[in-house]
């Protein structure tokens, strides 16, 4: 139906209706597209949380390896101070 042949009434009922349309389809989209980005959002948020839990879980093997490194190295120290020190004592004939 051509707008020139309704009367004014008529192409403001049939504007009103259009208009109103127009936001519904409007709404729909935008839920549409709201419900789109919460799920990307929850699916960005588990990998975050994937990771961080995967980056703890790395830092906590990598500090591990680490004392047990430092521990090691501190053992063997020690057990040359040790030795050192025995052999120091012995010399100056001290007695500990």
């Amino acid at each position: 139906m051509a707008l020139y042949n309704l009367t004014e009434a008529e192409k403001t009922i049939q504007i009103d209706e259009t208009v109103t349309d127009l936001k519904h389809s409007s709404e729909i989209v935008i839920k549409d597209l709201l419900t789109e980005y919460e799920t990307e959002l929850e699916s960005n948020l588990n990998l975050m949380d994937e990771t961080v839990t995967d980056l703890k879980h790395s830092i906590k093997v990598v500090l591990k390896n680490l004392l047990a490194e430092y521990e090691t190295d501190l053992e063997s120290n020690l057990n040359i101070s040790k030795v050192e020190v025995n052999f120091i004592v012995k010399m100056d004939g001290i007695e500990v």
